[in-house]
């Protein structure tokens, strides 16, 4: 019976090493991608002016974090074995006392884009002007000090311990690890889950109210009716939401289990059982890593105004690109008046470089009378 299941583990561990070769790279490319191009976006003048772009870009910021934070040493705990958190005590610190508050604030600031738009979308005045870029300030601050201080107390507790010629970074009381993790589990996991599903179906019985609602005549319908761009916004945030409700419950579930049944309970489980949990959590980690890379993609997919500064930002890009490396006159003037939305602007080659045409002012002759 041992046999077989020494077979089960190496099994899972070599399935394992195989889905982290594919899956946890795409994810820190497409993550590092999706999340500078985020970032960008959410800085131009067109949006940074709306509260909901705040929260976005906060998320943003802290999403490049948990890629190369968590997601990153974790890629290279799994697939190369390597883990320095185990072999220097200081960066053993430094990891544990910023992993598990951005791993907790990567949905804690979807609650936060679902709270502001749950107050956009509502038909009192009062509760709309709630909604401000100072409240979106002082919520992130106060919100990113907050979890810092509510879970950064475990890198004081971090000792090296030395088990079978291995070095482990860990706590050595019992105790403090099911608090710990009871703690990380309910406010870190299932508490942001709990709210971010009810100011989305919250914001969605504003939204229908406001369609519903019939502005009497001589009114300014503006007052009650919502911006374009809020519409925008609150699609964004509420397709956010359902998908990453989607992708958080299957892992939440896992870490309850492991939490209260394993820790706290102290459930025995036989060697294939535990093979199998064991496997299933660290499968539905790296799914569950997949929070923190959708966002821009979710934003392109369901948001107008999010699609146009992407434009802008590639079209710029490219610009820069073919000016400095004097690629501009490989292109056709059909295709750069396609790139570049300069349907008017007339060019001549001279030499190896596209220049504009002086347009001649037309000559006026004027005759005595």
């Amino acid at each position: 019976m041992s046999n077989s299941t020494d077979y089960l583990v190496q099994d899972f561990d070599t399935i394992i090493f195989w889905i982290s070769q594919i899956i946890l790279v795409l994810q820190i490319i497409f993550g590092t991608f999706g999340n500078i191009f985020n970032i960008i976006i959410f800085t131009r003048r067109t949006l940074r002016d709306n509260p909901c772009s705040m929260y976005f870009l906060s998320a943003s910021i802290i999403n490049l974090l948990e890629i190369y934070i968590v997601i990153l040493f974790y890629y290279f705990s799994i697939s190369w074995n390597w883990m320095p958190a185990n072999t220097n005590i200081v960066w053993c610190i430094i990891s544990n006392f910023l992993t598990y508050p951005i791993i907790a604030l990567v949905l804690w600031f979807i609650v936060l884009c679902s709270f502001d738009r749950f107050l956009t979308s509502s038909r009192n005045a009062n509760t709309r002007r709630i909604s401000s870029l100072l409240l979106a300030r002082k919520m992130i601050l106060s919100t990113t000090l907050f979890f810092f201080l509510l879970f950064g107390h475990l890198s004081i507790v971090l000792r090296p311990i030395t088990i079978e010629n291995k070095t482990y970074c860990t706590v050595l009381s019992d105790s403090y690890i099911i608090f710990y993790n009871i703690l990380f589990v309910t406010i870190g996991n299932v508490l942001p889950i709990i709210l971010m599903t009810i100011f989305g179906f919250l914001t969605i019985l504003n939204v229908r109210k406001t369609r519903n609602n019939v502005a009497p005549q001589g009114n300014i319908i503006r007052n009650e009716r919502m911006r374009s761009k809020d519409h925008q916004f609150i699609r964004m945030v509420l397709f956010q939401v359902l998908i990453t409700v989607i992708i958080s419950i299957p892992f939440c579930c896992v870490s309850m289990y492991n939490t209260f049944a394993r820790v706290l309970v102290r459930q025995e489980l036989s060697s294939t059982g535990t093979a199998i949990i064991n496997f299933t959590a660290d499968f539905l980690a790296m799914f569950y890593f997949t929070n923190s890379l959708i966002g821009f993609y979710i934003y392109t997919l369901t948001g107008h105004k999010f699609r146009v500064e992407f434009k802008r930002c590639i079209k710029y890009g490219l610009n820069i690109i073919l000016s400095e490396n004097c690629l501009m006159r490989c292109l056709s003037l059909k295709i750069e008046r396609t790139l570049f939305n300069n349907p008017f602007r007339n060019t001549y080659r001279r030499g190896n470089n596209v220049c504009p045409i002086q347009q001649q002012q037309p000559m006026i002759i004027t005759t005595p009378v």
